[in-house]
Parts: C-alpha cells; sequence; structure tokens
C-alpha cells in the first residue's frame, strides 16, 4: 500500500485545480457510484429469506417477493406505489394525508435491509433499485407535508432520521452481536441510497465517521467494531459522492447551525463540515485502524480495503480531465 504522505501530497494537488471543474460536463465527472440494473439482477437473492418479523402485513408479500425471487424492482414499485395510494386515498381529500402510513412503509423496508446476510449482499442493490423505481410512481396529487409522496419522498428522510437515534440495547451478547450487525447493514443500504441519488445524506454520513474514526475505540469493545464497520460503509458505498463534493468545494463556509451539526470529534483538530482535510484525516486514521488491537479482524480489513479505495479513487477514477 503507497504510504499516507504520497495520497496527502496528491490530493491537494487535484483540489487546487477545481477551476478545471467548470469546463467539464458533469458526466465526465460522475465517480462510478450508481447503481446497474443488469448487475444487481444477475445476482441470486434466492439465498435471502426475508421473515416478517417487525415488517407489516402490506409491505411484506411485496418485499419478499422482490428479495426472494427474480422480480423486478419496477414490478414490486408498481406494486407498493398501488396499494400506498388506496390506501392513503381513504382520507378525506379536504384533510392532510396521515403519514403514519408512509413511516411505516420506510420501517418495513430498513427492517428487509438489515435481514440482509451481509452489508455487500446483492438484495441491498435491488432495495435501492426498488426505492429509485418509486421515486417515479404515484399519483402527483397525493402529498404529505407538502410534498409528493413518492416524486418527493419526503418522509424517507425523516424516516432514516429516526432510525439514527443508535441502535438498541440487547439483553445478552449474542443479541447484540444481531443488533450490531442490523445496524452496519442498514448503513450499507442508506450509503447506497446516497450514492444513487435517491436522498442527499451527507449530514448523516458524516455523523457515522465521525463516530467511528473521530473518536477514541475502547479495547475488546463491540460498539468499536460496530461503528468502525459503519464508518467503513459509508465510505465504501458513497465515498465516491462524498469525495466529488470535496472537489467541487473543498472547504465550504458553513453557518452557525452546520458548525454544530457537522462539529468533528476529539481526534481530528480541524474544523467541522466535509473538507479535504478532514477526508485525509479519515484514510490516515483508517491506516491507523489497520493495526490496532482494539478492533476485530473484520473491522481491520474493512479498514485497509476503503483505505485503499480512498487512495484509488485519488489516482485514478477522480482525477481532472484534461
Amino acid at each position: 500500500m503507497r504510504s499516507t504522505v504520497t495520497f496527502a501530497r496528491l490530493l491537494p494537488r487535484i483540489l487546487t485545480t477545481t477551476a478545471l471543474l467548470t469546463t467539464a460536463t458533469p458526466h465526465s465527472l460522475a465517480p462510478q457510484h450508481f447503481l446497474s440494473t443488469k448487475h444487481s439482477m444477475t445476482h441470486s437473492t434466492t439465498s435471502f429469506t426475508l421473515e416478517q418479523r417487525k415488517i407489516s402485513d402490506n409491505s411484506f408479500a411485496i418485499l419478499k417477493d422482490l428479495v426472494q425471487t427474480e422480480q423486478a424492482p419496477r414490478s414490486a414499485a408498481h406494486q407498493a406505489a398501488a396499494a400506498a395510494t388506496k390506501d392513503v386515498k381513504q382520507a378525506n381529500a379536504k384533510d392532510a394525508v396521515d403519514d403514519g402510513y408512509l413511516f411505516q412503509f420506510w420501517r418495513d423496508l430498513f427492517s428487509a435491509a438489515e435481514q440482509a446476510p451481509s452489508s455487500d449482499h446483492p438484495a441491498l442493490d435491488k432495495l435501492v433499485l426498488f426505492v429509485r423505481e418509486l421515486s417515479l410512481q404515484g399519483d402527483v396529487e397525493i402529498k404529505v407535508w407538502e410534498k409528493r409522496i413518492w416524486k418527493d419522498l419526503p418522509v424517507l428522510g425523516a424516516a432514516l432520521r429516526e432510525k439514527l437515534d443508535g441502535p438498541a440495547q440487547a439483553r445478552n451478547r449474542d443479541e447484540q452481536d444481531a443488533v450490531n450487525a442490523a445496524w452496519v447493514k442498514f448503513h450499507a443500504f442508506a450509503a447506497r441510497l446516497m450514492a444513487a441519488n435517491v436522498i442527499d445524506l451527507t449530514t448523516q454520513a458524516l455523523w457515522m465517521l465521525r463516530d467511528g474514526l473521530e473518536e477514541q475505540l475502547t479495547a475488546g469493545s463491540k460498539e468499536a467494531n460496530r461503528e468502525v464497520l459503519t464508518a467503513t460503509v459509508w465510505i465504501e458505498y458513497a465515498g465516491p459522492l462524498l469525495f466529488e463534493k470535496i472537489l467541487w468545494s473543498p472547504n465550504p463556509t458553513l453557518g452557525d447551525d452546520d458548525k454544530r451539526l457537522l462539529r468533528a470529534g476529539p481526534l481530528y483538530k480541524g474544523g467541522p463540515g466535509l473538507s479535504s482535510d478532514r477526508w485525509l484525516f479519515w484514510k490516515t486514521r483508517l491506516d491507523e485502524v489497520a493495526d490496532k488491537k482494539e478492533v476485530t479482524d473484520e473491522a481491520k480489513d474493512a479498514a485497509v480495503r476503503v483505505a485503499r479505495l480512498m487512495e484509488v479513487w485519488a489516482e485514478t477514477r477522480m482525477q481532472i480531465p484534461q
């Protein structure tokens, strides 16, 4: 692996030439992070048996067919939108539409994502494609919070933020291990949503990266492994988009509220927000985590992999066009 010094020397050189971006088309700059329907559909999802658990009856049949069969995300989105339209339209046209149905719908989707066998399972890609197809569905007259329920996806962001209150505390170690694994898979799903341009979760990404890479790790702590793994899935799946934001605005000006929300953790001595310096710190910190005894081999391997990805993006895929 190349030294951090080499990487640190490279990125500022890229960032100092951001003026060139104004002459390039957005397509030419786009990182390779968009989901491919063909890629997702050529991977079998039949090994993933969805259990109902906390999933409502309204959603379970649709989600089960989606992740366990070769059903296309577009077809599942048609079914989900039709079912939602039927239920939501029961409200009087003059009354505000109850947002409870949509909160439950998104919670059902999160529960399905958490049951995926791993954070890199293709079923998560399929669920993201399902959400993207939903954004193309529905009756524009049906609104929640003055926004269209599918095209604008108004409740999705609120449901995601609700989920970020933190993983539950289980009664025993085995249950806590399952809770921690589900937490990482949920964030792998959320990061994919951002990568697919379904929703902007930059703030949430920074929170998870702060927790995983800007805090001291406690030796032998299950929470330490969980936080490191969560940070790595955000970089793996949404990292190119975060990097692109840095290329466009290496050191953004923030208001007081954003400074508070996007503040740094104790290990990072720089300022708040998404910046080139903070990105470099995460890369350095991942290299450090890979050598630490405080985390498991799984977390170390993930740190090594993602640190290398960050180098590759800086050296190849994210180069400024000449």
